[in-house]
């Protein structure tokens, strides 16, 4: 059986090309249309789908906390919500994901053209909608007495391969990566971090261009550090949390012996732009065995080509369990390539990673007080 998708209050022309271009995919079974969030309730109480893809703007935050409190009565039916690329959404749209959203994807542009638009579906959407239908169908099934795992619409599941104990390495830097569900892990992690942390944190969220702003300046609200977006050529330093723009690569350069951020807009790896993979790699030619990375819940592969460079320089590796991520997909594939120190919940992930750097090397030697030179945000 495919997947059924309901539509959710887009533009009416985007809903026609969100609609048929869904409609084509094999794997889908059935697309459905609401106009209102009412409507929308009502069809998933009735209908059941898999996933729902909510345009945030038009319904706004209660339209879409009413329709995820019906999903997680359904069995945790993922919502995607769409929106315009401008700081106003941004903060709605980390707004609603607080209130239980799933991910957050641009709104096709039609201004570029039906085929552009098209292209975009289908390249960036549709592959969110089937991933994120298998989740869905798992929790659904699992409430319900549980299923098969032929019947559900995800992959087969992964296998965490363990990993030889080594003892722990001076750590110098900690890079982390995710991507759906990634907000709100980010959010656990970084109110985790002391506030007289040692060593300099470097994020890569895969969102928007603009979203990655807004969430800078949640995150810095709840976090004893310093959390910003960062800013090319600036200095890398401890007690700082530096996260990579949306839409932009983030790596580390070298300037007069010292880190630095490098920011540019090079072609997407692993389809990704920010990757975690160059930013991981970036880390390791400057801190070499003293890199700790952490990958958190999110779908693709990016970061592991990353992981594997940092566990040949000798440096450690944290990733996020199945039960605790939105989509174990970047995790799970770290953990089965065999490249994870530790697999643990998202609640434990700051613990592990303040008991890793507790000592800190190099990085040291340039800390600076985080909270007390916070700018207002």
């Amino acid at each position: 059986m495919g997947v059924k998708v309901l539509i959710v209050d887009t533009p009416g022309k985007v809903r026609t090309l969100l609609w048929q271009t869904l409609a084509r995919a094999d794997e889908v079974d059935l697309v459905m249309v609401s106009d209102t969030g009412s409507e929308a309730v009502e069809c998933v109480a009735v209908m059941r789908p898999d996933v729902v893809v909510m345009d945030m703007e038009r319904e706004g935050v209660g339209g879409v906390a009413a329709l995820v409190g019906l999903s997680r009565r359904h069995g945790d039916i993922p919502i995607i919500l769409l929106g315009t690329q401008n700081p106003r959404n941004a903060e709605a749209a980390l707004e609603c994901l607080a209130l239980g959203g799933t991910d957050i994807a641009a709104r096709p542009d039609l201004s570029l053209g039906r085929s552009v638009a098209g292209q975009y579906i289908s390249r960036e959407l549709l592959p969110r909608v089937l991933q994120l239908a298998g989740t869905g169908a798992r929790a659904a099934l699992q409430a319900e007495g549980g299923a098969a795992e032929e019947d559900l619409h995800a992959a087969p599941r992964l296998k965490v391969v363990p990993k030889a104990k080594r003892p722990p390495a001076v750590v110098d830097v900690v890079v982390v990566a995710s991507s759906t569900g990634g907000p709100q892990a980010l959010a656990s992690l970084v109110a985790s971090i002391p506030q007289d942390f040692p060593v300099p944190i470097l994020l890569v969220q895969h969102l928007p261009a603009t979203f990655t702003t807004s969430l800078a300046r949640r995150l810095n609200s709840i976090s004893p550090l310093v959390v910003r977006e960062a800013e090319a050529g600036e200095l890398i330093e401890a007690g700082t949390v530096y996260l990579a723009p949306g839409g932009l690569h983030m790596e580390v350069r070298q300037r007069a012996a010292r880190p630095v951020v490098h920011i540019h807009s090079g072609e997407p790896v692993n389809f990704c732009r920010p990757a975690a993979d160059l930013l991981f790699k970036s880390a390791v030619r400057f801190w070499g065995a003293g890199v700790l990375g952490v990958v958190m819940t999110g779908m693709g592969a990016d970061s592991v080509d990353g992981c594997r460079s940092i566990c040949s320089a000798g440096g450690h590796v944290i990733a996020q369990d199945e039960e605790t991520s939105v989509v174990w997909g970047m995790p799970g594939l770290v953990a089965a390539a065999g490249l994870a120190d530790q697999v643990i919940p998202v609640h434990d992930i700051g613990t592990a990673v303040n008991e890793r750097c507790a000592h800190g090397g190099i990085a040291r030697q340039i800390r600076r007080s985080s909270k007390q030179s916070k700018e207002p945000s």
